[in-house]
């Protein structure tokens, strides 16, 4: 066990440098996954201070996924499906945020899924592949992850939610 948690830092900590190689700050994981009083696996540092983000990162690098576990033999959502329960875990930790759950195994694509109407806020005149489906009334996509962010930098996406009021009001307050 100690070797897939291993496995999953050292993902967190390459997912935070991805988002700073394209959104230009620092992303580290959050102490203890989730502790402080930061939800999710990773928070951006402005001015070396942890910041309150729009956006909460979930990540998972694990092995035994495979996108055909998303539905069952009859056609209907798998819950029992990985990806799945990932997903309910980093909309549970997003608190009314824009839950990203960002996601690998072994020598595969990173992959962010994320609400559709979250997507559309952020989708450019870029074509590129992607899956949706319902899920519990919501329309989820999935993306792969790095061709998707760096279309956006760190500002772009910090404006795209000033007009948010419950985020806003997140972000004023600087508290989950």
């Amino acid at each position: 066990m100690v070797q897939g948690r291993n496995k999953g830092h050292e993902f967190e900590r390459v997912t935070g440098k991805v988002l700073k190689k394209h959104w230009g700050h620092e992303f580290v994981r959050t102490p203890l996954s989730g502790g402080w009083h930061f939800a999710g696996d990773l928070v951006p540092i402005v001015n070396q201070q942890p910041q309150i983000f729009p956006i909460v990162f979930e990540c998972k690098k694990q092995e035994g996924w495979d996108f055909a576990q998303l539905f069952s033999r009859d056609g209907t959502l798998n819950k029992k499906c990985p990806i799945l329960q990932w997903w309910d875990q980093a909309v549970t930790e997003s608190k009314g945020r824009m839950p990203w759950l960002i996601f690998s195994k072994n020598f595969a694509t990173t992959f962010l899924m994320m609400r559709e109407s979250d997507f559309i806020l952020f989708h450019s005149a870029e074509k590129f592949f992607h899956i949706a489906f319902n899920l519990d009334g919501n329309v989820v996509i999935i993306v792969p992850f790095e061709k998707f962010i760096k279309q956006f930098t760190y500002f772009t996406v910090l404006d795209q939610f000033k007009y948010l009021l419950p985020v806003k009001n997140i972000l004023a307050n600087g508290r989950d």
